[in-house]
């Protein structure tokens, strides 16, 4: 996956290489602060898992 210039990207570490919507990060606890931004917000927002190791914690 490629990062795009109109999109708010937020990378994590997953198993297997994921796209997810703003509305899937905001529905986490960890992302669950974004939903205060609005709607408009979390349609320009997704969250990349891909499995890297420079991500793991």
């Amino acid at each position: 996956a490629e990062p795009s210039p109109a999109y708010f990207n937020i990378v994590m570490h997953g198993e297997e290489e994921e796209v997810l919507d703003g509305t899937q990060l905001a529905a986490d606890w960890t992302f669950s602060g974004l939903q205060k931004f609005g709607q408009g917000m979390l349609d320009r927002l997704r969250g990349l898992k891909l499995n890297h190791k420079l991500l793991e914690k």
